[in-house]
């Protein structure tokens, strides 16, 4: 027999496209309450609408930090797991050149969408932010040392540092030498499969 289908307000992404009305329903509802004076926001407009957020601001922190907690173990056994799915080395070329095309488009996307975003709604706008003399500008990180960083030298270091990149590269080298080892690698496997399924559940109550 089928499981029994969840509610539709249990269901993932109707609780987040609901969080997401709510939310902005909220932001709405204290930006009528508390406007913008025509000469620009005060500070004290600035501070109550600070104050209104400031739970919403803290529940936010924490949600965050539980997905960092995760997000190393999730990557790494979904991966690997992932990749022990296969069977056979020779299909990860194919899956692997659809992801990256998949990853440029959507990224593409999202470039588009965030410039016609902050083009329409302009947001900051009133606000001085303007660096402090004091504080130097974050320059970025020449793409030599980008791919370079892919390799890392410490495993553990990768890990407790929440590096993406090293740690899937470090993710799919060890799922392909699993794939190669054949039977001596099961006990691994059995591990990882296990891992992936306990940090997909601790993911779903995140």
């Amino acid at each position: 027999m089928d499981a029994p289908s969840k509610p539709w307000y249990r269901k993932l992404h109707w609780q987040i496209a609901l969080g997401i009305v709510l939310g902005f329903g909220y932001a709405l509802l204290i930006r009528t309450l508390v406007p913008i004076p025509e000469a620009g926001p005060t500070p004290e407009v600035l501070a109550t609408w600070e104050a209104w957020g400031a739970p919403f601001v803290f529940l936010g922190d924490m949600f965050i930090r539980a997905l960092k907690m995760i997000i190393i173990p999730l990557i790494v056994a979904s991966v690997i797991t992932g990749i022990q799915s296969l069977g056979d080395a020779s299909e990860l070329g194919k899956i692997g050149s659809r992801t990256i095309l998949f990853y440029v488009m959507t990224t593409f996307v999202a470039v588009v969408l965030g410039l016609l975003v902050v083009n329409l709604i302009q947001p900051g706008v009133g606000r001085d932010l303007e660096l402090p003399k004091d504080v130097t500008p974050p320059t970025p990180t020449p793409l030599g040392e980008v791919f370079s960083g892919i390799i890392p030298t410490s495993i553990l270091e990768v890990f407790a540092g929440n590096k993406m990149l090293p740690s899937i590269f470090v993710a799919i080298l060890f799922g392909l030498a699993l794939l190669v080892i054949g039977e001596e690698g099961d006990p691994i496997r059995d591990l990882f499969s296990s891992l992936n399924a306990l940090v997909l559940k601790v993911t779903e109550w995140i």
